[in-house]
């Protein structure tokens, strides 16, 4: 899932009690210095892709808090408000666009980091679920990794005991559904997370919303179950397990994450496959690679390739999509970073309800600012 990384600034106000408030915020900017393909089309582009500031507190005996973010140029508040009763219960009202309770270690986000919030890497795509990378293959790695919930919800944790997290998030706040109760439960997420010393194991259950737009009410069919194991007990190794499907005639997707990391140089690996449960379903793969060297401190020099295709029981090279993207950071995770990349990909194929891709070969130069404070 994705996550902003804000430095702290402490204030004391005196009200009877001590509040800590953070606040912190991103801007980020990116331009494509060429945009080419194999047709002989040549341009350029550019947009500010986030502007954010973002605060939250508590107060000292960690009783009752909130956390409120302002996103984007038009400043569009996210938030969330909490209250902990006792120490073993946590009840929270709002919602976050980047994902809450997700279940993706090193595939989501984790894999590109900064670059994924611009155009300097591949972005993910097959991550997010934009109609373009991996969806053009029919699927999304997201349906192998529990994404979590980013829309409005009251939801609730339950801590028996250090190791056990039991959650539910529940929709009251969806004006589609909750005119009935029953569709409001049938949207419902809920979660039961162990944390282990060797590592995490969660299993998620994510209700079908329906579809407002269209007015399509939610099927339990529809809704996603999720098995996940995140392997943290090896040293300079950290390794994600994800499986997930649905209560339609869907495959079963099978998701592998890794990262092993020294000072000097790493590599990220991930991967999803959609297995076939009977002989009507296709066959998908998700693939991408990406060794990292650390030049110094501030300066980071990363080779990104990935492959993808789908609907592809007899190998039709027709739906192969593929990349390969080198790029470079330079800065820290606070104050200003650079980044600067070259994109070169092929989009292959079509799958139903997908438009065509248009098979070009494309090359682009992109660079980016990210300022965080």
């Amino acid at each position: 899932m994705k996550k902003l990384i804000a430095i702290s600034v402490v204030f004391a106000l005196v009200a009877g009690v001590a509040f800590a408030v953070d606040l912190g915020g991103t801007v980020i900017g990116s331009a494509q210095l060429i945009k080419a393909d194999s047709a002989g089309n040549v341009g350029a582009g550019g947009e500010m892709k986030r502007v954010r500031i973002e605060g939250g507190g508590e107060v000292a005996d960690g009783r009752f808090g909130g956390w409120l973010r302002f996103d984007g140029r038009g400043l569009g508040a996210n938030g969330i408000a909490w209250w902990k009763p006792i120490d073993q219960i946590k009840v929270s009202i709002g919602g976050n666009p980047d994902g809450i309770w997700g279940k993706e270690g090193n595939s989501g986000w984790g894999f590109y980091q900064h670059a994924c919030d611009t155009k300097v890497s591949m972005e993910g795509d097959h991550v997010w679920g934009n109609p373009t990378w991996g969806q053009n293959v029919g699927f999304t790695t997201r349906q192998a990794f529990y994404e979590g919930f980013g829309d409005e919800r009251l939801f609730i944790e339950i801590t028996p005991v250090d190791m056990v997290g039991i959650k539910f998030a529940i929709p009251f706040l969806d004006g589609f559904i909750n005119s009935d109760v029953g569709k409001v439960f049938t949207a419902t997420n809920a979660q039961i997370d162990l944390n282990m010393s060797f590592g995490n194991i969660a299993f998620s259950f994510a209700g079908d919303k329906g579809d407002a737009d269209s007015g399509r009410a939610p099927n339990i069919k529809n809704s996603q179950i999720f098995a996940y194991f995140g392997l943290t007990a090896i040293d300079n190794l950290q390794m994600d397990f994800g499986l997930g499907t649905d209560f339609n005639d869907s495959p079963l997707y099978f998701g592998l994450a890794l990262k092993y990391a020294t000072d000097s140089w790493g590599i990220k690996f991930r991967s999803v496959f959609a297995i076939p449960l009977n002989g009507d379903q296709p066959f998908g793969l998700l693939f991408d690679i990406l060794p990292y060297f650390v030049i110094n401190e501030s300066f980071r020099a990363y080779i990104s390739g990935g492959i993808a295709f789908g609907n592809a029981k007899d190998f039709d090279h027709s739906m192969v999509s593929w990349s390969v993207n080198p790029y470079i950071e330079v800065g820290e995770e606070w104050g200003a970073k650079f980044l600067a990349g070259i994109r070169v990909y092929q989009k292959l194929g079509e799958v139903v309800g997908v438009a065509t891709a248009d098979g070009l070969v494309k090359f682009e130069i992109p660079v980016a600012f990210v300022v965080s404070f």
